[in-house]
């Protein structure tokens, strides 16, 4: 009976969740959340979107802190039952309490500071790099897109006429990025234009103007594109990118990734900047920092599209071995 009474106190948190995880998983689509996405063939259009769509896991964030707040209470409730099952509008749960000796006292509020915690730690992994993948897996399984043939022909033709450019920035170092990775990256970042920064793609007359700002400062402009991929990927990057195992397939695929951010982990999609122009992506795209449409899509192609055909027409990728 007492259990009863408890669970029947704790009502509003219990709802609390169940409206949460019902409002997520409902597919309701709210114009409040909704996004206005520009089509070059349709113009303007507004999509309303769902929770679930706007949030991601995220949303469940807030429930899931309710759920561990109610786990916490039900800890204390079987081990302290006094505390709980008083009368609170009579006022015996402060008599109960003042009842208990420090120790009992001190054990019920390391059980609610421990149930904040778990709820805290919840909540800031929903903004974390997102669970761990298998990317080798997933490269295994991409295959090209027969609609970026010749985009894919293209960029390899303009690897292998400037590959020396990008070797001389592999032997920069004694495990220095090799080249076919060098020029996807290059790629996603300005289109290997070598008269922009290899950090974020600003002009190589003034430091950098995007995330990282104002790089090269021991250096007056203008630069060269070998200063600034020398800063850009053996001294700004952490850890730099000569302390990265090359030769493994996943290593290399998740420090690619993570060029561009780990969100699209959170959503559940092979990031574009790896994976557009394969059969793993179809959309999704952070259209600006901190904004994911479902509906976007990358028009880059994606550094695993680039490193496959340059595979196919023989050219010699570092984790050849494991691919």
């Amino acid at each position: 009976m007492k259990t009863l009474h408890f669970i029947f106190r704790q009502r509003a948190l219990i709802i609390f969740a169940l409206i949460v995880n019902w409002a997520v998983m409902s597919g309701i689509k709210y114009r409040w959340l909704g996004e206005w996405e520009f089509d070059e063939m349709k113009g303007s259009t507004f999509h309303p979107r769902t929770i679930a769509e706007r949030f991601g896991t995220s949303a469940y964030a807030i429930e899931f802190t309710a759920l561990i707040f109610l786990l916490a209470a039900f800890l204390i409730h079987f081990r302290y039952r006094n505390t709980i099952d008083a009368d609170a509008a009579g006022g015996r749960d402060v008599t109960d309490w003042n009842s208990l000796s420090p120790t009992e006292r001190s054990r019920i509020r390391a059980f609610v500071f421990i149930g904040v915690f778990i709820g805290l730690c919840i909540l800031c992994s929903n903004f974390a790099r997102g669970a761990d993948v298998d990317e080798v897996a997933r490269w295994k399984n991409a295959t090209l897109n027969p609609r970026y043939s010749l985009a894919l022909d293209l960029a390899v033709d303009r690897f292998k006429r400037t590959e020396p450019r990008y070797q001389k920035i592999e032997a920069m170092r004694k495990n220095g990025v090799p080249a076919p990775i060098l020029f996807c990256l290059h790629y996603r970042e300005s289109d290997n234009d070598f008269s922009r920064h290899a950090h974020e793609g600003s002009s190589l007359l003034h430091r950098t103007r995007d995330e990282p700002k104002g790089r090269l400062p021991y250096a007056e402009p203008p630069y060269t594109f070998e200063q600034s991929a020398e800063d850009a990927y053996y001294i700004c990057e952490h850890p730099p990118l000569d302390r990265i195992d090359w030769r493994s397939l996943q290593s290399a695929l998740d420090k690619m990734e993570s060029f561009n951010g780990f969100g699209y982990r959170r959503y559940g999609i092979a990031s574009p900047y790896n994976f557009s122009g394969t059969s793993l992506y179809r959309s999704g795209k952070f259209v600006r920092d901190g904004y994911f449409s479902r509906t976007a899509v990358d028009a880059q192609l994606g550094c695993v599209a680039i490193l496959k055909r340059m595979q196919a027409r023989g050219i010699r990728l570092p984790f050849a071995s494991e691919s």
